[in-house]
């Protein structure tokens, strides 16, 4: 399915394409759309159609216009997506990811691009290409994004997932982690973004919380993420919990929350009232 959001971020950085042509600018946007729609109907030939409709009338612009070509090739790794060819998928967003740092994207639009491909290259396997996607999508939201936007925690919680991955597939099991058997693992860590809210080591914690993976996602080898802001009181017991984003969908909440809610802080670290978050992650080979 097309993100919206990407190509609006686009649409505000490209006027000067747009004053070139605004109904073959318009064409294109259409097509895309029109793209999406179709392989929604899982009519892939008529997707790939459209696409290649958006691409004969780009090059009928006549010039260079990296911004408007980043649309397309977004198009093209959503269409991929869509198809679960991830390869495919991580090929078209690593150009559209370029080209908009070529045209000049604003923070938001190079952040997105980073995203789009730091999730399709998690998905193809290429961990480390994630995570470097992933970093700078977070670097660029910390600068684009106010505190309480959901994709700025998104991203944090994808760069800790994609850390994670590799950690488990190397075998190399830090001090915040737990090494569930050779094929599970589940792991704490602080938000990579320092803006967000502070950090708890686990030695700051009196009382170490214990967190199950769900059947449901064990028994189908479901990888996720919780990103959790919280607070303790004066006895050291989590108060204000509260779920910032999730993945996929609410699948690991309720372990994350009752896990973590059982837990107790160190006092003579902890801070009352002070927020901290935390990000559990879930890997399975």
């Amino acid at each position: 399915m097309v993100r919206f959001w990407l190509i609006a971020a686009f649409v505000v950085v490209a006027p000067v394409a747009e004053a070139q042509s605004p109904e073959q600018v318009a064409s294109i946007d259409a097509a895309i759309v029109e793209a999406d729609r179709q392989a929604d109907r899982r009519r892939w030939n008529n997707a790939e159609e459209a696409l290649r409709g958006a691409r004969a009338t780009y090059q009928a612009l006549g010039g260079e216009y990296p911004l408007i070509e980043a649309r397309i090739e977004t198009a093209w790794s959503d269409y991929y997506r869509d198809r679960e060819r991830w390869a495919d998928a991580v090929a078209h967003a690593v150009l559209a990811f370029e080209l908009t740092q070529e045209g000049g994207g604003d923070a938001e639009a190079i952040g997105n691009a980073a995203y789009d491909l730091g999730y399709v290259a998690y998905r193809s396997g290429a961990n480390r290409q994630a995570e470097r996607a992933f970093q700078i999508a977070v670097e660029q939201y910390r600068t684009a994004l106010p505190a309480d936007s959901s994709r700025r925690w998104r991203a944090n919680g994808w760069l800790e997932l994609a850390r994670s991955a590799i950690i488990l597939y190397r075998g190399d099991v830090n001090e915040d982690s737990q090494q569930l058997n050779n094929y599970r693992f589940l792991n704490m860590t602080a938000v990579a973004d320092p803006d967000l809210a502070g950090w708890l080591p686990l030695d700051g914690w009196a009382e170490r919380m214990s967190i199950g993976i769900p059947f449901t996602a064990h028994a189908n080898e479901i990888d996720g993420f919780v990103v959790l802001r919280l607070q303790f009181r004066d006895d050291g017991r989590p108060t204000n919990l509260e779920i910032l984003s999730s993945y996929p969908g609410d699948v690991f909440d309720d372990s994350v929350l009752t896990g973590v809610g059982n837990g107790r802080a160190d006092m003579s670290v902890a801070v009352p009232g002070t927020t901290y978050a935390v990000i559990v992650t879930f890997v399975q080979e």
